[in-house]
């Protein structure tokens, strides 16, 4: 499902590109960003759903080690332990 719409984000991304450089009119160029903007949040939502099915199948010890993935990978901040 992600694979699909990242292609689909470079697609339009290349058009936007191409817009700019060939001055594209600014209703273009408007349209073609709230695209790009339109498909990074279905990307950011598809993820969020991934990392959420993910969890329901982890036992605690494995939810901490995962935590620590995600963490390490900038993808959410791990508070700290108090």
């Amino acid at each position: 499902v992600i694979e699909p719409l990242r292609k689909k984000f470079k697609e339009k991304q290349s058009t936007f590109l191409s817009g700019m450089a060939k001055g594209a009119s600014a209703e273009d160029l408007l349209c073609a960003q709230r695209e790009l903007g339109q498909i990074r949040g279905e990307i950011n939502d598809q993820y969020l759903l991934m990392r959420l099915r993910v969890r329901k199948l982890l036992q605690p010890a494995q939810l901490d080690a995962y935590d620590d993935f995600l963490a390490q990978k900038g993808w959410v901040k791990k508070p700290n332990a108090k």
